[in-house]
């Protein structure tokens, strides 16, 4: 008989034997790697003025002008114009309290 480990899930406390609790276990690990890896994917994915205007549903003058405001920091590379996740963020964030 294979000994019984006392987990807590949520609310609720359960007895599993060992082979559940490492399937538990390896499965919640991949879910925080695949959440940790989303999250540096957004943190390293650029976005360009169409992309932007499909987002916040705005016009290009509108993006223009946020830029004007510094509400956005274009980084320019070979005559393109893109901004960073963390910036667009920061900026939702903004406009959210505003």
């Amino acid at each position: 008989m294979e000994a019984k480990i006392q987990i807590l899930t949520g609310n609720e406390l359960r007895y599993v034997n060992l082979s559940e609790f490492i399937s538990l276990v390896s499965s919640n690990l991949n879910q925080v790697n695949l959440a940790n890896e989303a999250q540096r994917t957004n943190e390293t994915t650029f976005y360009n003025i169409d992309d932007l205007t499909k987002l916040f549903r705005v016009s290009r003058p509108t993006i223009h002008a946020w830029i004007d405001k510094s509400l956005l920091k274009p980084i320019k590379l070979g005559g393109r114009v893109y901004f960073s996740y963390s910036d667009i963020v920061e900026l939702m964030e903004s406009k959210k309290t505003a």
